[in-house]
């Protein structure tokens, strides 16, 4: 119990952090915004809320869709992430 705790404890201050980047950067930097949504999708799923977890590696996935184009291997690598994330793979 003393583990799972303190990873919930760790894991809100990375949600936090998160967070707090996110409207710090407020789209200005856009591959900190991505990053900032994938280091949630982590965050949430250490916490088991694999829903929002798979939706913020989908949002992360647009960002970089939009950004980067869908030929950039950067963007191919995180549509493999996101889909192992929604498939359970």
């Amino acid at each position: 119990m003393i583990v799972s705790t303190c990873c919930f404890k760790f894991t809100l201050i990375i949600l936090s952090s998160c967070m707090h980047i996110i409207n710090i950067c407020n789209a200005s930097s856009t591959y900190q915004t991505a990053a900032s949504y994938h280091a949630i999708a982590i965050a949430l799923s250490l916490m088991e809320a694999y829903t929002l977890s798979v939706q913020h590696e989908q949002t992360t996935l647009q960002i970089l869709q939009a950004k980067l184009g869908s030929d950039d291997l950067r963007t191919q690598v995180q549509f493999e992430f996101a889909y192992r994330s929604s498939t359970g793979l």
